[in-house]
């Protein structure tokens, strides 16, 4: 029903854009998790009585994952029985860091709801030997992410993964289509890459989704294509905060041989960016210069974890600090064939305005790398 109405409603619009098409796609998604006019879901009925039953058993864990917070929520209310925790993006430092503690530690909280883009670098889920994906992204790769924080060293159990797809809906097809193109998806997105649906899945192929017809007006956007010229000046907007994180990935994914990231006051949170989008075989070091004021144990502890990442993928990361940060007046991205003068970390992940330059005038960054000690 809620199909038949959007594809009416999209069929009744005169300019009809892929991003009406996603859109849409992303409401029906939601549907699929819990009826918006009863809050009733199979996928829940599945949960409560076939899937905690068992994972729970004993002492065993289980992780729900989901990519709507939203949806977290929810299932905490109906997985109460289980003393559940939430683990996600809009936590601070120091509540994951509690609320992980706590899922390893207590018996009681049997149910971890985590994030699926929390849980990417740096987490250790080894408590929990079942994980469920309540709704499913696009990319395997994000959720390998996920279902990687339970095979880490320290897991005695066999693991299970489970993905829960709702029968002759949007999600069915979404993952038919991208089952058939999955040889030429490996090929062409790298495992950690986190681009759009639309650039895996052709214009054709999103509207196809619904039975329509892409405006003759444009042409077809070639299947999993990523642009190798971004706009010469990119503007960090704060009202479309995810517009300025692709933005971050687009420029890392432009890098070739080495990423060497100046910013006086680097914050760890930005080594999640770095993971998603480096491209294996394509970089081979990653260097990160700062001053000292972010560089606490926490954030050494987080780049351990996120050199091992890269290690695994033959990339090489440090990290080094200087003393006197006035010595760093501005703040670069630098690779062999480019520079960009960009704003802080934290301005960037914010979304607050700034803009994202490219320069021919490169840092003199070995002067200040050799002044510099590892953190």
């Amino acid at each position: 029903m809620a199909e038949r109405y959007g594809v009416a409603e999209l069929q009744g619009t005169s300019d009809v854009t892929i991003q009406h098409v996603l859109a849409l796609i992303t409401r029906l998604k939601k549907i699929c998790n819990f009826d918006p006019s009863t809050g009733d879901s199979s996928k829940v009925e599945y949960i409560l009585e076939e899937f905690l039953p068992e994972a729970c058993i004993d002492d065993q864990k289980a992780i729900i994952v989901s990519q709507y917070v939203e949806t977290l929520n929810k299932l905490e209310e109906v997985a109460r029985d289980y003393q559940p925790l939430k683990f996600h993006g809009q936590l601070s430092g120091r509540q994951r860091d509690s609320v992980l503690r706590t899922f390893s530690e207590n018996h009681i909280n049997r149910v971890l709801l985590l994030s699926l883009k929390a849980g990417g670098v740096g987490l250790n889920l080894t408590r929990a030997n079942y994980l469920l994906h309540f709704d499913r992204w696009w990319n395997p790769a994000v959720e390998e992410q996920a279902n990687a924080r339970l095979h880490r060293i320290g897991q005695t159990r066999s693991v299970f993964v489970s993905r829960l797809i709702c029968e002759d809906t949007i999600e069915e097809r979404i993952d038919s289509i991208l089952e058939r193109k999955r040889s030429q998806f490996s090929q062409v997105v790298d495992e950690l890459a986190d681009v759009e649906l639309e650039k895996v899945l052709s214009e054709e192929e999103l509207f196809g989704l619904f039975g329509l017809k892409p405006p003759s007006r444009r042409r077809s956007a070639p299947s999993l294509a990523i642009s190798d010229n971004p706009p010469q000046t990119l503007v960090i907007d704060p009202a479309t905060p995810f517009s300025n994180i692709r933005h971050m990935r687009d420029i890392i994914r432009q890098c070739d041989k080495y990423i060497d990231w100046v910013d006086p006051h680097f914050h760890a949170r930005a080594l999640e960016e770095l993971v998603a989008a480096i491209k294996p075989g394509q970089v081979k070091r990653v260097r990160i210069l700062s001053g000292f004021e972010h560089v606490n144990d926490k954030a050494r502890r987080d780049f351990e974890r996120f050199a091992r990442e890269l290690q695994n993928k033959g990339v090489q990361a440090e990290w080094r600090k200087l003393d006197d940060s006035t010595v760093l007046h501005d703040r670069f991205i630098v690779c062999a064939s480019k520079c960009w003068n960009v704003p802080p970390v934290n301005t960037w992940l914010r979304g607050s305005y700034s803009q994202v330059v490219p320069t021919d005038v490169r840092p003199p960054f070995e002067e200040w790398w050799n002044q510099a000690t590892g953190i």
